[in-house]
């Protein structure tokens, strides 16, 4: 995280983001491991992934709302090389490296990774864009309702960004000839149903960590004079306000 010292005296020293920040990264090894197994929850017929993908909107919530649009900017950046460095490891020695005559075992990793390269990077293309939406609308909506429901706010940005971040990876999904026509648009309809259900069950301990959060970081960020442009990628301390004008 790029910071200016001078700025700052010592006073955006936070304790609790490094963990928040693992949290969020793991969650897309997660996905991509469990994207072709099946469950069936109630009526519903979903991926594991599925279960998994709220998480992702659960911890940039969290984050964007206690340490601030700027700090979840560059956190989205940090994420892009990542996947693409984790999943192209994972493509290459799955598929580029010889292996043994007498070992039988590679049509299942075939089967649980088929489509991945193709899947995993519309999905990545489809986060970030779902990315920045969800943290831009959590921000400004901060901001005109004075930092209240925040659980409000956080299941409003997440559904549509996790709507629009499903719809380009089910291309991807597509693309790969891993569904039928029929069968992916029955999956986006039955996920989007079940993703909304886990946002709003998500929204009641991301309400209260984020509550504590702000308590023991000392921090509540308002993004006042923030530069929103997604194509920045440095954050600057003199342009945060750090509790909103009427508390101050």
């Amino acid at each position: 995280m790029i910071v200016n010292r001078s700025n700052t005296s010592g006073r955006y020293g936070y304790n609790f983001l490094l963990l928040l920040v693992i949290l969020y990264i793991l969650t897309f090894p997660l996905v991509g491991l469990s994207l072709h197994k099946p469950v069936q929850v109630g009526p519903l017929h979903l991926q594991v992934s599925s279960l998994i993908y709220p998480l992702s909107f659960f911890f940039t919530d969290i984050i964007t709302e206690v340490y601030g649009y700027q700090v979840s900017r560059q956190l989205i950046w940090c994420q892009i090389p990542g996947t693409i460095y984790y999943q192209t490891i994972l493509l290459v020695s799955l598929y580029g490296l010889p292996i043994p005559d007498n070992w039988h075992y590679q049509s299942a990793y075939e089967y649980v990774f088929h489509g991945m390269g193709i899947v995993g990077y519309f999905g990545d293309f489809g986060l970030v864009i779902a990315f920045f939406l969800n943290n831009y609308l959590i921000s400004k909506w901060k901001i005109l309702l004075k930092g209240r429901y925040f659980w409000l706010r956080s299941i409003g940005a997440s559904i549509l960004g996790e709507c629009i971040q499903l719809f380009i990876g089910l291309v991807g999904v597509y693309i790969a000839q891993i569904w039928t026509l029929e069968y992916t648009i029955m999956m986006y309809f039955n996920v989007i149903i079940f993703r909304i259900l886990m946002t709003v069950f998500l929204s009641a301990p991301a309400n209260l960590i984020t509550f504590f959060l702000k308590r023991f970081e000392h921090t509540d960020i308002y993004d006042y004079n923030t530069n929103f442009n997604p194509f920045k990628f440095t954050i600057k301390y003199g342009d945060i306000l750090n509790k909103h004008p009427d508390k101050i």
